[in-house]
């Protein structure tokens, strides 16, 4: 029986083969259920920095901009307006991880709020598109229904991100100590 890479442990109790350290390969497009069931157990990566620095919302972000690419696939063989829909779909769904990413490297703050509202804007569209698919019945209904879930989800999360940056970089109404 194969070990498990170090650092990585199953949560699960059957046996899965291991992967790789997600954090050095693009997996999460391969295979993004499977990274569920690791835990990293690494000095250099402790769980709760994933959350802290933002990296939780980048995977996810990233990880439903691959879902949206292989549903738009289905609609591109659906033809007609699917087909005309699945391009938009994809530019906006793949969006807000390449924003996040941006927003990582900001300037400023103020670059960041700008970068982080533009990905809130672009997950907006992208549920719009998914409930349209939804009531048109464009692909299969059950994947178009978590994606809108899905984008509900990561917009609700990127609006609390945009509050917060707000309200942290307003000034102090607290008059300051002499």
């Amino acid at each position: 029986m194969r070990a498990w890479p170090r650092g990585l442990r199953a949560r699960t109790a059957h046996s899965v083969p291991p992967l790789p350290d997600f954090r050095s390969h693009s997996l999460l497009c391969l295979a993004p259920d499977l990274l569920d069931a690791f835990v990293v157990e690494d000095e250099r990566w402790p769980q709760p920095a994933r959350f802290r620095n933002g990296q939780d919302i980048r995977d996810r972000t990233y990880a439903f901009g691959c879902r949206v690419a292989r549903f738009c696939e289905r609609l591109r063989e659906q033809g007609n307006n699917a087909a005309t829909l699945a391009p938009q779909l994809v530019r906006c769904a793949t969006a807000p991880a390449a924003l996040l990413e941006e927003a990582r490297a900001a300037e400023s703050r103020n670059d960041f709020k700008s970068k982080v509202k533009i990905a809130l804007k672009e997950a907006r569209e992208s549920h719009v598109r998914l409930k349209t698919c939804l009531a048109c019945q464009y692909g299969p209904s059950d994947e178009a229904a978590a994606l809108t879930k899905e984008a509900d989800e990561i917009v609700a999360i990127l609006v609390t991100i945009v509050k917060n940056t707000i309200q942290n970089s307003a000034p102090s109404s607290k008059p300051a100590h002499r």
